[in-house]
């Protein structure tokens, strides 16, 4: 029995072209060889009123032409009007075993059958993939009718089911051979990303056609900042042989290839970090949350608490000191000390406040805070080794107790770039999350076109860098910066302690959010008590929107 969806694609004198078939109720599917030079093609649905003759337009033509480019053979037609015709079942492409080793039937308009037309019996191999395009079209058996011209667009369908599984392309036509090709559903899908919300299957957590359709038309025309290749070669690095796939294709790629708990939802993150139209971003960002809840916890509340200690030069030589307490409700304080300190005299200076500092907050989580000249943060001892006071006898290294950061003093500078990108560079890491850090080597150089990537938020150290890379990081606004306070003198790099350093903390860093990262680091050190290059870590975190910094001001009144 002829299905009532199989489609003769003629041209407007009547003359036979190719075949066809509906897809839904207005579009069909079809060679872009077959309506090559055609003009506008009529389609007749033999089977449903061969009386009815459909007016079309060519709405969409793979990258197929003749001779040159043998890939993409498709192309979609869009009948002048809807027809009340029952559309082919798509087979669903993601369990192509369902129909391997089964007798295929296709459906063309054989020479001198374009009226009734003619079946062939057809077999296929799937896992024999010619070209990542095509698969190999068998006879049944060595009689009967095989394909032949006209048969170009049929569909290739299983006779128990009807689902189509693909469709006929091309035959080699000497009588002896009987061999053809076929696009498969999964090598159609590429080409027309419509023809998506059409299939059957369902993604990690029963996700139909429905929703699917949704996050394809928000994506369709997006852009980001880089190719989508690359992005999903960052996320998926087994993915990263995928050619140049469109920003939907590298989303399916990542739904129906990676068999991980939250591959989609960390891709579609990634994706909306890096869109350039903010409207689009939050649209995504909705259907995620809607559809896998409201992914990576970038947004968790911050330490409400901060003790921040200020060094900041003094134009009278030596550095002002400034401790403050900050608190989220505002009933902090700030205090300054009187006059410029010698620089030989501020870490002692500090450990005299800190007690002080730790009585008033005693009891609550909070976060320690240096803001420091950008010249002090590549000194051999951190501030996270300073003492929690100034008797040796009863004191521990700060950043062994708290969480210990520190900040960039140039960067709420008026008129700062400093701050415009840090600003900037934050909100993409608040959407985006720590995952992944960028990641330089013992022998690397963090090149400026590298630093330039504004999605490149977090960068962690294998060894202790020179103030020439740490400055140029701060002139980007790079939020997050992780280091050890030693260097590595190793001739062979594949095991050396820079090494071990660097995918220890990415590790960290890449399952952490932004404000949990400073505990994170903080538990790092104490992990690392009795190995002095370990214990020896800085955390450069620098959120511009989190708190104000103080200025410089008078003290609290009382004081």
């Amino acid at each position: 029995m002829t299905s009532p969806w199989h489609a003769r694609i003629d041209q407007a004198d009547g003359r036979t072209a190719g075949s066809g078939f509906l897809i839904d109720d207005r579009h069909v599917l079809t060679c872009a060889h077959v309506v090559h030079d055609l003009g506008d093609p009529v389609v007749v649905f033999p089977a449903a009123d061969p009386s009815l003759r459909c007016s079309a337009a060519v709405v969409h033509r793979g990258p197929w032409r003749p001779r040159t480019a043998p890939r993409g053979d498709v192309a979609v037609l869009e009948l002048a009007r809807p027809v009340r015709i029952t559309p082919a079942r798509l087979a669903d492409p993601t369990d192509a075993g369902a129909w391997r080793d089964s007798k295929l039937f296709a459906y063309g308009v054989a020479k001198g059958k374009t009226d009734s037309g003619a079946f062939a019996e057809l077999r296929i191999d799937d896992r024999q993939i010619m070209a990542d395009e095509w698969c190999q079209l068998n006879a049944w058996d060595g009689h009967g009718q095989f394909i032949e011209r006209g048969f170009s667009g049929a569909a290739v369908y299983l006779p128990g089911t009807g689902e189509v599984v693909g469709m006929v392309t091309d035959a080699d036509l000497a009588a002896e051979q009987r061999v053809g090709r076929m696009l498969p559903i999964s090598t159609l899908r590429r080409y027309w990303e419509p023809l998506d919300d059409l299939l059957p299957h369902s993604w990690p957590g029963g996700l139909g056609a429905g929703p699917r359709g949704e996050l394809r038309r928000h994506l369709t025309g997006a852009t980001t900042g880089i190719s989508p290749r690359a992005l999903l070669a960052d996320e998926f690095p087994l993915l990263s042989h995928q050619g140049e796939p469109s920003l939907w294709r590298a989303v399916v790629l990542a739904a129906e290839e990676i068999d991980e708990d939250g591959a989609l939802t960390r891709f579609l993150t990634r994706i909306i970090a890096r869109m350039d139209d903010r409207s689009r971003a939050a649209e995504v960002r909705q259907w995620r949350t809607r559809y896998l809840g409201p992914g990576p916890d970038t947004t968790a509340v911050p330490a409400s608490v901060a003790i921040i200690v200020r060094i900041a030069p003094s134009g009278l030589g030596g550095y002002l000191l400034e401790f403050s307490i900050w608190r989220a409700d505002g009933s902090g304080w700030t205090r300054p000390l009187p006059g410029p300190v010698a620089e030989d005299q501020v870490r002692a200076s500090v450990e005299r406040e800190i007690p002080r500092l730790l009585a008033e907050v005693a009891g609550e989580d909070f976060i320690i805070e240096f803001m420091l000249p950008d010249d002090w943060f590549t000194r051999r001892t951190g501030v996270e080794n300073w003492s929690t006071n100034d008797d040796p006898a009863d004191s521990l290294e700060l950043g062994l107790l708290y969480p210990v950061v520190i900040r960039d003093l140039a960067r709420r500078r008026g008129g700062s770039q400093r701050w415009d990108q840090a600003i900037k560079r934050w909100r993409r890491l608040r959407e985006l999350g720590c995952d992944p850090p960028g990641l330089v080597g013992c022998r690397d150089r963090a090149t400026l076109g590298w630093l330039a990537d504004e999605a490149r938020t977090t960068i962690v150290h294998a060894t202790s860098p020179n103030l020439g890379h740490i400055r140029k990081a701060l002139k980007f606004g790079i939020p997050i910066m992780v280091w050890p306070r030693s260097s590595c003198r190793a001739e062979q790099h594949d095991d050396c302690r820079g090494n071990r350093f660097l995918s220890e903390v990415a590790a960290i860093v890449e399952k952490s959010t932004p404000d949990q990262l400073p505990d994170r680091i903080k538990h790092l050190r104490r992990a690392g008590m009795n190995d002095k290059p370990v214990q020896k870590i800085s955390l450069f975190w620098d959120d511009p929107t989190r708190m104000p910094d103080p200025p410089l001001a008078p003290s609290r009144e009382g004081d």
